[in-house]
């Protein structure tokens, strides 16, 4: 570990967003991670980094201490990009690199789309927002199926049952099915998968402006897939991205939970 974490906070009403920064670096790196983690998740990328970077980590709402007190209005990417720009006048920033991990890959996309000419460098790991999900689309696409989705994972019996049915009808692949379960074995974590799914279900991107951004600004990308991902596999992410002109596409031999350490040494080239 490279110095210690210095803890920061921004608001705007109704929110809380927690980040904390190290490293030594000319080159500010921002970083998003992943579903049931927090900024700690990235501490292997402290050492190799924080020579080059200075790391910027951010705690997402509904993780760590970072908070979004109603439910019932999701997060705008007027309100994002707001609150983002609060962290960049507070740390005197005007260029910096994103990288994001799974679920953070919606918020370097946002912040992408809100900063173009800020970015320097963006990594995307194994991120989420590339493509449309079926399922995720119908549970918060509308005031009826946001209640019923909320119904079905909100009592632990009848969410056993859905895993249950799911798994003896094979329609989603068992590795998937176990995360799912893992990430939603205690009221808790139940009660934190609805609120960010219902709560970011604003953060969408039409891909090919986002190519078209990153192609006319020349934007180095790195995009990091597992190999063994079932979570979000590397055929998923080539179809939508295969118009990147300054783009390397690395598949790494891991699954989805071990990409963050994985990446490093194409990160820390």
């Amino acid at each position: 570990m490279v110095g210690a974490y210095d803890e920061s906070s921004v608001s705007t009403p109704g929110q809380t967003l927690f980040y904390y920064k190290v490293g030594a670096g000319r080159l500010p790196l921002i970083v998003f991670h992943g579903f049931g983690q927090t900024h700690s998740s990235f501490r292997s990328w402290v050492s190799p980094l924080s020579q080059k970077y200075t790391l910027i980590l951010v705690d997402l709402y509904y993780h760590g201490k970072s908070t979004w007190t109603d439910t019932t209005h999701p997060l705008e990417k007027e309100v994002w990009k707001d609150t983002v720009r609060l962290i960049l006048e507070r740390e005197n920033i005007d260029a910096f690199a994103l990288a994001g991990y799974s679920l953070g890959g919606k918020f370097a996309l946002a912040t992408q789309e809100s900063f173009p000419d800020a970015v320097k460098e963006l990594w995307l790991i194994a991120p989420d927002g590339i493509t449309r999900n079926f399922w995720y689309s119908l549970a918060t696409g509308s005031t009826l199926f946001r209640k019923i989705f909320r119904n079905m994972i909100g009592d632990e019996n009848t969410f056993r049952r859905l895993t249950r049915v799911a798994r003896m009808l094979r329609l989603v692949d068992r590795r998937v099915l176990r995360f799912a379960e893992n990430q939603m074995d205690t009221a808790g974590k139940r009660e934190r998968v609805y609120n960010t799914w219902v709560v970011f279900r604003h953060l969408k991107f039409d891909m090919r402006e986002i190519t078209r951004i990153l192609n006319q600004s020349r934007i180095p990308t790195i995009i990091v897939a597992g190999k063994y991902d079932r979570i979000v596999p590397p055929h998923k992410l080539r179809g939508p991205l295969n118009r990147l002109k300054n783009m390397n596409f690395l598949i790494v031999e891991s699954g989805h939970n071990d990409l963050i350490p994985a990446a490093i040494p194409f990160l820390a080239e």
